[in-house]
Formats: structure tokens, C-alpha cells, sequence
């Protein structure tokens, strides 16, 4: 299938560089000071060897129904994401979009497991509903019922799958809007739900723990009680790689695309962020292990989420390589915009039997 095809340059490159990036070691191991072999011609491999390597494996039929190892704690994946998963066509009504509440059936039949939702205080005014949206109303096509969503949601989820993330984006106006939001998560999921207590002991510990589970992402800026008792995974502010003080595994952090090599990687001088050909710095750019070393480690233990650039208002996609190269654990992407970069998602989570994660390549993981 076509998906699979444009894979034979994209993923390839990626998997070149996790072993090619040559110097004092890759990865996780660069940052403590470690030394890995790096070179293909140190490990004896060639170009085509990549190609039936343990982390390239998404052409390999016998990857795509073997079972995943699910002993690891879920930072260590990557887990197939949406962006505004409440939105067809482009972003807003002016570039062809809409809301609709079936493509979160559609994304999650397809193996998504980290949705998004943009809630909204209920208007008129309600203590019993919410609404999702995209900034606003009429620019986005209208809303959506949070009950719906959560329901459609429950609906296309099989039976005994891996957690689902449903990312929320708080634009609640104030406490009651939080209790609201609460109470429906809670009518909708009941015993599912990860709660906020003892979230940090279910995240540190393997990811099949969390079969069955549902995970709440969301920002609590103002620390309202009910709301934050449902959130499993805090979205806090990223300050950078080499300052997780206070950072815990409960703590998570958002980056657009195009701040990728600003924030992520802002300790690399723009001639060293080189793609796999040795050309200079541009969107389709790839960073070896060994630079990305600092970024590599610390989303070794944490969640990262990577999202579109604010004017893809058609919602044109990235390329997912560009936040997997660093260890985000979490690309999302625009899953009703066809081309490359949804092609190169839907052949890497095709391992595994599209359950929606796969594990992190091992140079990405801690000793």
C-alpha cells in the first residue's frame, strides 16, 4: 500500500541516524558520558539491514502481528496521536473545516490512542455539559456536546486496549466550568479513569498496568480541586532540557512544531542541526542521536507532546520524524490531511497490530 511506501526514505533516514551519528556515543548515552558503537560499518550493518532492523520494522509483516512488550512505563513509547481530533478538512470553516464528533471513532479504529479535545464552558450557561470547539464557534462550524464526544470516544474503543490519552485544551471560564467538565469525565469513565492520586505510581510502572485505562491531559492553572483530581498527566510549562527540577512523572510538556529546534534543541547552533545528507537547517531537517542527546534523556522519563505550527489552518502536517528524533513520545497529527507525514505514522504504528504504540528505539531509553 501506498502508506508503506513512502516509508522506504523517511523511516530509513531516521533509523540512519540512530545508528550513523558517529562520536563520542548516541543518545541517552552520550548525555551520561557513555560510549556506543555508531557507525554502520563499526556495527557491520549496511542500508539494507536498516530496513529489517528491531526498530524499523514497520514494512516487516512479522513485526505488524507480533505482540508488543508492554513491560516498560509509558514514557518509553511513542503512542500514534491527533491533533483536534474534533475537526474535518482544515482548521477552521474559511479553510474548509468542521466539527464532527465521528472522527474520533475514525482516528481511534485506525489505532490512535491520544486524542484532543478544546472544552469550552456550555452556552447557555450548564452544570451538566461542556462544548468543544476550535477558538471559536462560528470559525470552527459550530460545537460539539462533551457528552457526545466522551461517548463516540467510549463507542470505537475495542475491548482491552492500551490507555487512551484524551488530551484537553482548558478554556473554562472559571471553578464551575471545571467541576462541570469533572463530573462529566467521571459520569462518562467511572472506575477507567486514572485518577490524579496514585497516578505517579501507575505511570512509573509497566504500560500493560494501564490496559483498559483512560488518562485525562490537561493544564489546571488555577488549581481548582474537582478538576484536579481527574488529571493524570499535568501539562506544564517546558523550560527546557537541562531544568526538569520539580518535573515528576505526572509532569508533561507541549511544543509546537516549528519551536522544535528553538526549544527542544536551542543548545544546538543552527550549522550544527544538519539532516541525514549533511544539508543545512530546514523543516525536513533531522538531528543525529548524538546532538539530540540532551532532549533524548529527558524524555526518557516524561511525556512530550508535539503539535501543528498555529498556521497550518489547513491543516497541513510535520513530519512526526521531527519530534520522534528527540524522543517525543507523543506526534500529533492532523489525521484528515492525507500525504507523507500521515503515511509514515500509519506504517510505524502498523507494528504491533496497529494497537497504537510502539517502543521507543533502545538508544532512546535508559541503561
Amino acid at each position: 500500500p501506498r502508506r508503506f511506501a513512502s516509508t522506504l526514505v523517511a523511516l530509513p533516514r531516521w533509523m540512519g541516524n540512530c545508528f550513523a551519528s558517529g562520536g563520542a556515543g548516541v543518545g541517552y548515552a552520550a548525555a551520561e558520558g557513555k560510549s556506543e558503537s555508531a557507525t554502520l560499518s563499526e556495527a557491520g550493518l549496511t542500508v539494507d539491514d536498516l530496513r529489517h532492523a528491531p526498530e524499523y520494522a514497520a514494512l516487516n509483516s512479522e513485526a505488524i502481528d507480533t505482540e508488543l512488550d508492554t513491560t516498560q512505563p509509558l514514557a518509553h513509547y511513542l503512542i500514534s496521536s491527533s491533533h483536534n481530533t474534533y475537526m474535518k478538512g482544515g482548521q477552521f470553516t474559511f479553510t474548509g473545516g468542521d466539527v464532527d464528533h465521528t472522527m474520533y471513532a475514525t482516528v481511534i479504529e485506525g489505532g490512535c490512542r491520544c486524542v484532543e479535545i478544546d472544552v469550552y464552558d456550555a452556552t447557555p450557561a450548564s452544570s451538566d455539559d461542556c462544548e468543544v470547539y476550535h477558538g471559536n464557534e462560528t470559525l470552527s462550524g459550530g460545537s460539539l456536546s462533551l457528552r457526545t464526544v466522551m461517548a463516540t470516544i467510549a463507542g470505537a474503543l475495542p475491548a482491552n486496549h492500551l490507555p487512551l490519552i484524551i488530551n484537553c485544551e482548558n478554556h473554562l471560564d472559571g471553578e464551575a466550568g471545571g467541576d462541570t467538565f469533572a463530573k462529566v469525565v467521571r459520569s462518562q469513565w467511572g472506575e477507567k479513569l486514572l485518577l490524579a492520586e496514585g497516578a505517579a505510581a501507575a505511570l512509573t510502572g509497566p504500560l500493560e498496568e494501564l490496559r483498559g485505562r483512560v488518562l485525562i491531559r490537561m493544564k489546571n492553572k488555577d488549581a481548582w480541586p474537582q478538576l484536579g483530581a481527574i488529571i493524570a498527566l499535568q501539562n506544564s510549562t517546558f523550560r527546557g532540557c537541562d531544568n526538569p527540577a520539580g518535573y515528576g512523572p505526572c509532569n508533561t510538556s507541549s511544543i509546537s512544531e516549528d519551536k522544535l529546534g528553538k526549544k527542544l534543541f536551542r543548545e544546538l547552533g543552527e550549522d550544527s542541526i544538519r539532516d541525514s545528507h549533511g544539508e543545512a537547517d530546514d523543516d525536513d531537517k533531522l538531528i543525529s542521536p548524538a546532538e539530540a542527546a540532551a532532549a533524548i534523556k529527558y524524555n526518557a522519563e516524561r511525556v512530550t507532546r508535539v503539535y501543528p505550527r498555529a498556521l497550518a489552518v489547513r491543516s497541513q502536517n510535520y513530519s512526526p520524524l521531527k519530534a520522534w528524533e528527540g524522543g517525543c513520545g507523543v506526534a500529533a497529527l492532523n489525521w484528515q490531511a492525507a500525504g507523507e507525514p500521515m503515511d509514515v505514522n500509519g506504517a510505524l504504528f502498523a507494528r504491533h497490530r496497529s494497537c497504537g504504540y510502539v517502543l521507543k528505539p533502545q538508544y532512546q531509553l535508559p541503561p
